[in-house]
């Protein structure tokens, strides 16, 4: 009922080089953030996954550290274990979508199936009687899957469902516009080594798109041109970050530019060609959408932390980009507000996504086909 508050799941993301864990209460049907941790992997995480005893100590580490309640998760499929693909199907008027994209999927990966977990996301269609459609589908091996959920098993978890990322971002999103039914929001969430681009319109997803810039582009940018570590790249790159034009003044000579000049001069050109590559996005809503425009754009994951790194797209794209860090403007608890260092938890949009799983079916809501 909406008017009792009630503990949702633990929302469990194994990200490329730490483990992400979120936990939402349900307040008169509102999420309300209870919990988060970010803690990195003690070994690399291919080996994680063969030492149960390892992951075991880490998870229930997290769990303490964070005053988890319960033991019930919604966790993501690693993306090393998922291969994605945007398939096209046919769906005539007064078909149940989901039958179409399932038939489609059958006929794509025939016996394939057999030793395959398959979950998929539609692509929303100009309209709603459009017989040709689109469908984001994720596959992965059986035994693969299995074997993981095993390993959580023995871990000490209850495993509600499993889900893939862009599913959890979709539903991040919409908690974020809960008002929204109509506009256009884009959300890129920055991962290490790639970034997605994620495209809503009203709830239903209109485009997921890989971009080529990622955290570690920064760092080995900055390692390469100033000769130091991959730590303190990384350190100046959260402490001082880049910054706009518009922060240099006309006509004054400087003796030395400041580190923040120094670190925007070197990223420039793969920040100018992520902007273009965002831009090209852009073009292609546009034309889906006939001709309408972003309503809200957000910076999300490992390089929201950067200061000024909203402006410079902003600036770039010629649209205006923001962040929402740590918690994406969702209410938070006592609890969470009280987290020593939130700057640590850049990076759980995912997990944050999955937390909030039964939002989205809490909400009476109009959905199109």
């Amino acid at each position: 009922m909406l008017g009792t508050t009630r503990t949702g799941p633990i929302g469990l993301d194994f990200g490329t080089d730490n483990l992400k864990m979120v936990q939402a209460d349900f307040v008169k049907g509102s999420p309300v953030i209870r919990s988060a941790v970010t803690l990195p992997y003690p070994t690399d995480k291919a080996d994680l996954f063969e030492a149960s005893a390892d992951l075991k100590k880490l998870i229930s580490v997290a769990r303490k550290q964070g005053a988890f309640q319960g033991s019930r998760v919604v966790v993501s499929m690693p993306p090393e274990k998922v291969q994605f693909i945007s398939l096209e199907y046919k769906c005539a008027s007064g078909l149940d979508p989901d039958a179409a994209v399932i038939e489609a999927i059958k006929e794509r990966f025939g016996d394939q199936l057999k030793n395959s977990v398959i979950d998929f996301l539609h692509i929303r269609p100009e309209h709603k009687d459009q017989p040709d459609r689109t469908a984001l589908v994720a596959l992965a091996e059986k035994e693969s899957i299995v074997s993981f959920l095993e390993f959580l098993r023995k871990a000490g978890l209850k495993v509600d469902r499993l889900e893939i990322g862009p599913v959890a971002i979709n539903r991040l999103i919409s908690a974020m516009n809960p008002n929204e039914n109509d506009k256009i929001v884009l959300a890129i969430n920055f991962g290490l080594q790639k970034s997605y681009a994620t495209v809503l319109w009203g709830r239903r997803l209109l485009l997921d798109r890989e971009l080529s810039f990622g955290l570690e582009t920064g760092v080995q940018q900055l390692t390469e041109a100033l000769e130091v570590s991959a730590e303190e790249a990384n350190q100046l790159l959260t402490r001082h970050g880049i910054q706009t034009t518009s922060h240099v003044i006309a006509g004054v000579d400087y003796e030395e530019p400041s580190i923040e000049e120094t670190i925007t001069d070197i990223l420039k050109p793969s920040l100018q060609q992520l902007a273009n590559e965002i831009k090209r996005l852009m073009l292609y809503v546009a034309s889906r959408t006939r001709g309408r425009s972003v309503y809200e754009a957000y910076v999300l994951g490992s390089i929201s932390g950067w200061p000024g790194i909203d402006s410079v797209l902003s600036e770039m794209t010629g649209m205006p980009l923001k962040k929402t860090q740590p918690f994406y403007g969702l209410a938070t608890s006592r609890q969470a507000a009280m987290i020593e260092n939130p700057s640590s938890l850049r990076g759980i949009a995912v997990a944050t996504g999955l937390a909030l799983s039964g939002f989205d079916q809490q909400r009476s809501k109009k959905t199109d086909a």
